[in-house]
């Protein structure tokens, strides 16, 4: 009989971690966040030894198959890059999530996963550090299909902010661990528990505003027969490729929408010009791109490049957003993605920087299996802050 879904809430029993687990899971984040903002970057130095991966070429997609020596047996890993129009607080806001009643919504709206619980919360947002989070999360994806069964993972996820290459940037990553009160549910319910070995999203401020670069980072093991056959690592990286389009594009939609309610919005301000605070009546429009009032003089005609479109076909730009037109790609736009799969060396000593981080894996492999709670001591409730998400407004008229 096939599980009922979604899960209870209180379905798995999490006791109070100590303090001890939770620094531990902290620097689990903060490795993580650091590792995925070095690996997500083809250009970056790296020991994976890349080459072309021809078949998947289409669809603007540039696809390279590797080696890794540093990746455990059977982990595929997928890296597509692209561009979105959004700002970081835009993004870190829709990714953050305060309940698990907003996580399900989340990963429903913008991946199509089945269910998710959140185990732990370690790291709220704070007034300091407004878009730092960490928590321990449980998810039930929808990826399974004819030759796959259903898979769920429980994982570290880590939000925060970076500087990359002298940039801003804003980093969402994932660690896989094991918990004594998270148990691999193949018994009991027929899932396949999943593995995410360093997975994440990096998003990075560019020259154009309001215009961010997006690094979406999957190094994932599916395990089960999957993992075993030379299929697995094809369904790896469509399953990859599919949740990363998926996401680009719905987040893409959500600021849209939210940016043009905002636009719309009747103010005291509707009747002046954003740029040069001229009166009009009716005869006004708004910027496609950062959706402005303008008058009539202070607009430009541009290409059908953006997303927004009048009945003619052209874009009405405001005159910033129109010198920076010609420069931004479609969006979304999937520009490469990256392909390894990797090898595991036992006997591997830390000598240099990158080695030492293989060290760190094979030891947090080791801690997170003897991670054990105190089951006799529940879990207290952290103090929330008042942060506002546009998920409570969006999420749900987005899905219908």
């Amino acid at each position: 009989m096939a599980p009922k879904l979604p899960l209870p809430d209180n379905f798995f029993a999490c006791p109070r971690l100590t303090t001890g687990e939770v620094d531990m899971l902290t620097v689990v984040a903060a490795r993580t966040t650091k590792q995925v903002i070095k690996h997500a970057c083809v250009q970056a130095k790296s020991r994976i030894r890349w080459s072309q991966y021809s078949r998947h070429h289409d669809r603007g997609l540039d696809t390279y198959i590797g080696e890794d020596p540093s990746a455990p047996l059977g982990v595929v890993s997928c890296l597509i890059q692209s561009q979105i129009h959004a700002t970081l607080d835009d993004v870190a806001n829709i990714h953050y999530c305060a309940n698990t009643t907003k996580y399900k919504e989340f990963i429903r709206t913008f991946f199509d996963d089945k269910d998710g619980i959140q185990l732990y919360t370690l790291a709220r947002p704070t007034t300091e550090q407004p878009r730092r989070y960490v928590g321990v999360n449980w998810a039930m994806s929808n990826d399974s299909g004819i030759l796959s069964r259903k898979r769920d993972w429980c994982y570290v996820e880590s939000h925060d902010d970076a500087v990359i290459d002298g940039k801003r940037a804003w980093v969402r990553s994932l660690r896989s661990i094991q918990l004594s009160c998270c148990p691999d549910l193949r018994t009991a319910k027929g899932f396949i528990r999943a593995e995410h070995y360093r997975s994440g999203v990096v998003y990075v401020e560019t020259d154009v505003p309001g215009v961010l670069d997006v690094r979406q980072l999957h190094q994932v093991a599916l395990n089960g027969t999957l993992s075993k056959l030379y299929l697995g690592r094809h369904i790896a990286l469509a399953v990859s490729r599919r949740r990363s389009r998926c996401m680009v594009t719905r987040v893409q939609q959500v600021l849209t929408t939210i940016h043009l309610s905002m636009a719309l919005k009747p103010n005291a301000t509707s009747f002046l010009c954003t740029l040069c605070n001229g009166h009009f009546r009716r005869s006004h429009q708004f910027c496609c791109h950062c959706h402005k009032n303008l008058g009539r003089q202070c607009t430009r005609r541009g290409t059908a490049s953006l997303d927004h479109t009048n009945r003619n076909g052209s874009s009405v730009l405001c005159m910033s957003c129109a010198e920076h037109s010609l420069l931004r790609p479609p969006t979304p736009s999937i520009r490469k993605v990256v392909l390894h799969v990797g090898t595991y060396d036992s006997d591997m000593i830390a000598t240099s920087e990158e080695q030492a981080e293989d060290c760190f894996d094979t030891w947090i492999s080791s801690c997170s299996g003897n991670l054990t709670v105190n089951k006799a001591t529940k879990l207290e409730s952290l103090p929330r802050e008042s942060v506002p998400s546009v998920n409570d407004v969006f999420l749900v008229s987005l899905r219908a």
